[in-house]
């Protein structure tokens, strides 16, 4: 397999090919000095590494104004079972009081039946459907073939400083938030806040308020700042990943549950992905509505959503199978 990576920034009308060799690394301790577009499972394995794409061929191309037709017929399995009994021990414990929030991710298994275009034209689909999130289309002999579209920031450099978000709390219907949404979202902010303190300085946060992603809205507070002197990126990316938006509180706790009862890897869904160094950018974004290529028919597609004690099966079911559609829409 060639090694490539396609990305288009939110809100941006230029997208980026890269074709590249691939550098696994031990721990994010080696991004200090590097270049490249950097991606990141939800936790690194030996099948399953922090890999650094290093460009020898960069293209820069405009979007074009329309995508090519592409057809795709699939049948999916999604395992509904499984998650309603993950969410069953998962519960328990929130109700145990032993965790406090815990995210609970599926994955659909598909077979491809008949399909018509490639993965550059699904890259540039979901550049017109999602204009305002990161869309990265990228694929690897180490991290297979995965398309994605995120609407989360983990560490971005901006004109003033540096950036992040808490992003949690998901609804169909913009300003409808429930006492539920409202504490998932205060639960991510107080843990970004309290974990990055000690490594910036001038901190501004603003929020939470209503962002739209795709068919979905999100609750959302930003925090921008200055990185202390002595502090470097890679520090606050250690720091932030996994943020309880993806796993949970207490984190080591969450990650554990999250481990046994999940009945399937997670893979690159939820780890974070983005340029790192790359022609001034650093944008990181957290690895969702993704979708991961096995081999030629075989894919599966990713999503997950946020329990805490107040949650419902049925409503984080459906919560998961409206976040699946933000890929389903890019493949129809």
């Amino acid at each position: 397999m060639s090694n490539f990576v396609y990305f288009r920034l939110p809100d941006d009308n230029v997208y980026y090919k890269l074709i590249c060799t691939v550098l696994r690394l031990g721990s994010l301790s080696e991004l200090n000095g590097a270049s490249g577009f950097v991606m990141a499972p939800f936790k690194a394995s030996p099948d399953c590494p922090l890999v650094l794409f290093q460009p020898t061929v960069v293209l820069k191309s405009e979007v074009p104004a329309e995508s090519e037709p592409y057809e795709l017929q699939w049948h999916e399995a999604s395992y509904r079972a499984g998650y309603r009994q993950a969410f069953a021990q998962m519960h328990y414990m929130l109700n145990s009081g032993t965790l406090e929030k815990v995210v609970l991710a599926k994955r659909a298994d598909c077979r491809v039946i008949f399909q018509k275009g490639d993965g550059v034209q699904l890259f540039l689909k979901a550049c017109h459907l999602y204009p305002h999130q990161m869309i990265v289309y990228v694929g690897s002999d180490l991290t297979n073939t995965w398309l994605m579209s995120t609407p989360e920031v983990l560490l971005e450099r901006t004109a003033e400083g540096w950036h992040t978000m808490a992003l949690a709390g998901t609804s169909t219907v913009p300003d409808d938030w429930s006492m539920k949404n409202q504490r998932e979202q205060l639960l991510v902010s107080e843990f970004i806040q309290l974990a990055i303190e000690p490594y910036v300085d001038d901190l501004r946060m603003n929020g939470p308020y209503t962002t739209e992603a795709g068919s979905l809205y999100h609750l959302r507070t930003d925090f921008d700042f200055q990185l202390k002197p002595n502090c470097r990126p890679e520090q606050l990316v250690e720091v932030l990943h996994p943020t309880p938006a993806v796993c949970g509180l207490p984190r080591d706790e969450a990650m554990a549950a999250i481990e046994t009862y999940e009945n399937t890897p997670r893979y690159y869904y939820s780890g974070f992905c983005g340029p790192w160094n790359f022609q001034g950018m650093t944008n990181l974004f957290v690895s969702l509505r993704c979708m991961g290529k096995r081999n030629e028919r075989d894919f599966s597609m990713f999503a997950g959503g946020g329990l805490i004690k107040e949650s419902r099966d049925m409503e984080e079911w459906e919560e998961t199978e409206r976040k699946l559609d933000i890929i389903r829409n890019v493949l129809r």
